[in-house]
This record gives structure tokens, C-alpha cells and sequence, in this order.
């Protein structure tokens, strides 16, 4: 008696926790969608000053400045905590057959163009490896781990990514041989609002939400895949793993 009695006092406590965790994450999705329309006009307006701001004052085109660059910085994690809420409420992914040689090389040409000061490295394999996932999403996922990289190492750091196959799966990595990753946050960079700003180096290149990884995390679960990392001093290495396409 005393045991079942316990069993349902956890099952109550674990189903208390889930809609509790429920109501957040609606709470998240709801906030997020209503921050969305008053952030778009604030960058317009912003962004409509740009033009006459040589001849406002220089503490006022200073202060014109910031606004547009923070309200542009605030949509960003209005929109992770957006997609974050919706994958918590159930992934609603376009799973297809998908190429990912094009989708990597993709990301990191677009991150040499937003990192002109790291080194970026490519290895692609020479037959085309195809995943069973959402191309959109999973673009994003390979951008947010090479901004990772650039936002958290300094200039002149070696970006590596390479795909491959092991198994059933595509194998996709990105390592860096910067600063490495503190020991006590290892196991939580995966984590919502996660930060190394102690440890790794910014390259002054925007700011982290502290979002980016997390959204790795969900999108590559949302495909029944793996993410995780390995650090030390020496560098950093992200590994993203998701189920191969059947021929």
C-alpha cells in the first residue's frame, strides 16, 4: 500500500511538472507571437532614421543606432523562443529525402561572408549523402553551430566542417581550434541561455541570445538525431548526427 501509494504520489508530481512545463512554453509561444508585430515597427521606424542621421547630433545618431541594432537583436530571440515553443509543443517538420552536401557547403559560405576574419575550412565526401530531414531547418542548424564557432573564438581561428556517413547516419562536424569550452558548462551548452562568454572569446561580431545551440539540440532531436560536443583546450567539436535517407 505504502508503495503504490508512492507510485501515485510520483505520477501525480510528474504529470503536475507536465502541465506546468505546458503552460510555459504556451505562455513562450503566445508572448513571442504578440512581441513579433511591436518589434517590426520599431525597426522600421528605426531603420527609416538611417538616412538623416548625419545631421542629428552625434549622441542622437548614437542613440538611433543602438535602437535599431537591438531591436534587430531582440526579434532574433523573439524568434528562437518562437521556434523553441513550437518544437516543445510537437516538431512540425517537412520531412523529405535530403541532400546535404549543397546544405553545408550553403552554411559555410555564408559564414565566410560573415567571418572574414576566421579561417573556414570545407571536406565534403564524393558522393552525395542524403538524410531523411527538413532542408530549412537543418540549413539552420549547420549556420547556428558555424556562428557558434565565430562568435565565441577569436580572428584568425581554423573552422573546420566535414560530412560523412557512419552507419545509418550522416555525420556532420564542426570544430574550431580556439578557446575550449569550460568543464563546469560542458554538459550544458545545450542548455536554454547557456553562455562561455568567460572562456571563449568573442570576435566582436554581434552578440549570442544564447538560443543558438539550443535550437540545434531540438531541430536535430525533432529528426530523431544526436548533437553533442567535445572541448578542451585545445578546441572545440560539434557533432551532429542524423538518419540517413533509405536507398
Amino acid at each position: 500500500l505504502a508503495f503504490n501509494h508512492m507510485l501515485d504520489n510520483v505520477e501525480g508530481a510528474l504529470a503536475s511538472r507536465h502541465r506546468s512545463e505546458m503552460k510555459v512554453s504556451q505562455f513562450v509561444a503566445d508572448a513571442s507571437h504578440e512581441l513579433r508585430n511591436p518589434l517590426a515597427s520599431i525597426r522600421g521606424y528605426a531603420e527609416l532614421t538611417r538616412r538623416e542621421r548625419d545631421d542629428a547630433p552625434p549622441d542622437t545618431a548614437h542613440a538611433l543606432g543602438r535602437i535599431e541594432s537591438e531591436s534587430a537583436r531582440m526579434s532574433s530571440l523573439v524568434e528562437d523562443l518562437l521556434l523553441l515553443a513550437r518544437l516543445d509543443s510537437g516538431p512540425n517538420l517537412a520531412l523529405t529525402a535530403t541532400g546535404l552536401n549543397e546544405i553545408v557547403a550553403n552554411a559555410v559560405s555564408d559564414a565566410q561572408v560573415a567571418g572574414p576574419d576566421h579561417e573556414w575550412e570545407l571536406a565534403l565526401p564524393d558522393h552525395e549523402v542524403v538524410a531523411v530531414g527538413d532542408p530549412f531547418r537543418l540549413l539552420q542548424v549547420f549556420a547556428n553551430l558555424l556562428a557558434n564557432a565565430r562568435t565565441h573564438t577569436p580572428a584568425g581561428t581554423l573552422v573546420s566542417t566535414s560530412l560523412s556517413t557512419e552507419g545509418s547516419f550522416a555525420v556532420v562536424k564542426v570544430a574550431d581550434n580556439g578557446p575550449g569550452i569550460p568543464e563546469s558548462i560542458r554538459d550544458k551548452v545545450f542548455e536554454r541561455f547557456t553562455r562561455a562568454d568567460a572562456s571563449r572569446v568573442r570576435s566582436g561580431k554581434g552578440q549570442s541570445t544564447g538560443l543558438g545551440l539550443a535550437i540545434v539540440s531540438a531541430v536535430v532531436g525533432a529528426h530523431r538525431g544526436t548533437a553533442s560536443v567535445e572541448s578542451s583546450e585545445r578546441g572545440t567539436t560539434f557533432t551532429v548526427r542524423i538518419p540517413l535517407a533509405r536507398s
